[in-house]
């Protein structure tokens, strides 16, 4: 069986709660299923830690905001400051249930 895993941490250094949780859960898996992990950019020296300590893992680590010019950066990001902000105001969730 085969398993992609996206994940918006890197799973390593054990720092947090977070990145704990996400290895153990991968260390154990991996024995039996297929994993493949794609996961946000990271330094190089964590990255070839990871890879020493699980062989068997396919990583792909991706820089989304590498490739995108800076006025469409700021254009998405306050498209998704506008978008959480409606979400997260106190009355959205009656305006939706009203219809409003």
């Amino acid at each position: 069986m085969k398993l992609l895993i996206i994940t918006p941490v890197f799973p390593y250094p054990l720092e947090s709660g977070g990145n704990k949780a996400q290895f153990l859960m991968i260390d154990k898996l991996r024995y039996d299923i297929d994993i493949s992990l794609l996961c946000p950019k990271t330094s190089r020296e964590n990255i070839a830690a990871l890879t020493e300590i699980w062989p068997g893992v396919n990583m792909h680590v991706l820089s989304v905001t590498d490739n995108i010019p800076v006025k469409k950066k700021i254009f998405l990001q306050g498209v998704f400051v506008r978008l959480s902000n409606f979400f997260r105001h106190p009355l959205a969730s009656v305006k939706r249930k009203a219809g409003l």
